[in-house]
Formats: C-alpha cells, structure tokens, sequence
C-alpha cells in the first residue's frame, strides 16, 4: 500500500479517556462529525491491514484532503470530510459501521466525558 495522504498525527499522543461514564450514548452521532481519518493511529492502520480491510484502507490511500481553516476538506472536490464516511443514520439514530474495528479514538471516547458530547455538563 502506498503513502496515507492525510495529516499525520503519529508524533500526538491521544489523550486518554479513563474517565468512567455513568450515561449512555444516545446515538445522536455529534462525536463522530469529523472525519476518522484525521484520527487513525499506525496502530489502526496496522490492525485494519491484519484485517483485510482494504474497505477502510482505501479511503485513506483515495482521499486527497487538507485543512481549510476548521475543515477537512478533498484536495480533489474542495467538499468537506465530515462526518465520518462509517457514520449511518438507522431510524432515528446513528450507528458506526466499523463499530469492531473502529479506530482507537472512538473505542476510548465515552458519553458524556468530553465536550464533544451534549450530554457533557459544562
């Protein structure tokens, strides 16, 4: 496979989530309005390689994309990258269809923990 053409974040630790949420998630998919690439680790990687996951794997290696002030953006369409391209609207709520082998950022982030998320007391 070739070189991941988007922004590196290999050098940036990700914040552990250890914090203990007592709410539920609601589904309402606000967590996941950015792009999961912006967030996928070589760890990810690596385990979406070991997968077979070309599915995923793909979209990193096909996306040209840069910052254009607070978006992610294709280098090739100038269109916006979010939400998550795994994020699927079912009924009235959101599902994430990567869901066991999402990336790390997702496995940790609990509701209610971070701002992010509108069950969050501010």
């Amino acid at each position: 496979m070739g070189e991941f053409c988007f922004p590196s974040r290999e050098n940036q630790p990700v914040p552990p989530m250890r914090q203990q949420s007592s709410k539920e998630c609601r589904r309402c998919g606000t967590c996941c309005q950015i792009h999961f690439s912006v967030y996928a680790l070589e760890e990810d990687i690596a385990r979406w390689r070991a997968e077979g996951r070309d599915d995923i794997l793909r979209l990193l290696e096909d996306e040209e994309m840069a910052w254009a002030g607070d978006q992610l953006v294709s280098t090739t369409t100038g269109e916006s990258l979010s939400p998550c391209p795994f994020l699927q609207e079912v009924d009235t709520c959101f599902v994430c269809a990567i869901h066991p082998t999402r990336p790390r950022i997702c496995r940790e982030f609990l509701p209610a923990v971070s701002p992010l998320c509108p069950q969050c007391a501010r």
